[in-house]
């Protein structure tokens, strides 16, 4: 059963993700709000509902809820991780959608497993193996070909690559 439901728990958030992206792209594309404006809804309603769902169907996490206030290390570090993490790769991924398009945006965003890939081999010192490395290949062709024929078209300009290629590193 736990596994059924962590399924649907994935399937689901996908389908919100990319809804979530293509819905900001029209309010972006007419100026009504910011990729930052965006960000600051969707993480305040998000962690609001987040809290919300904890403390009403887990009654031990009301305890805890209240605890995270008062201890100013775990308060530090959810600030730190909020702000440079979600904070920074949100904002790159809308940022990318408001120079380009949603599609564009989530395939550079859909690009961090590979990066983190690169990462751990340099970091392990050892090549991938061959079919990560095909993989990884596939992808970056997939994107040469994307980012090639976005230039040519005028669809992608460079502000979209590299707000895309953040936010792929910020996912990590």
């Amino acid at each position: 059963m736990k596994r059924l439901v962590g399924t649907l728990c994935g399937i689901i958030s996908a389908a919100l993700f990319g809804l979530g992206g293509i819905l900001a792209q029209p309010l972006l594309s007419e100026q009504v709000l910011t990729p930052q404006q965006i960000v600051l809804l969707r993480l305040l309603i998000g962690g609001a509902m987040l809290l919300l769902y904890r403390n009403l169907f887990f009654k031990q996490a009301r305890k805890s809820t209240k605890k995270i206030w008062t201890h100013w290390r775990i308060l530090t570090r959810i600030m730190i991780y909020g702000i440079a993490g979600l904070c920074t790769a949100q904002i790159a991924f809308f940022s990318a959608i408001n120079y380009s398009n949603a599609a564009v945006a989530t395939v550079f965003q859909s690009t961090s497993p590979f990066i983190l890939l690169v990462f751990t081999a340099l970091k392990a010192k050892r090549l991938p193996s061959l079919l990560a490395g095909m993989s990884l290949i596939s992808a970056l062709m997939g994107i040469w070909l994307i980012v090639e024929s976005g230039f040519k078209t005028g669809l992608i300009k460079p502000e979209a690559i590299i707000f895309g290629l953040i936010a792929a590193i910020g996912v990590i």
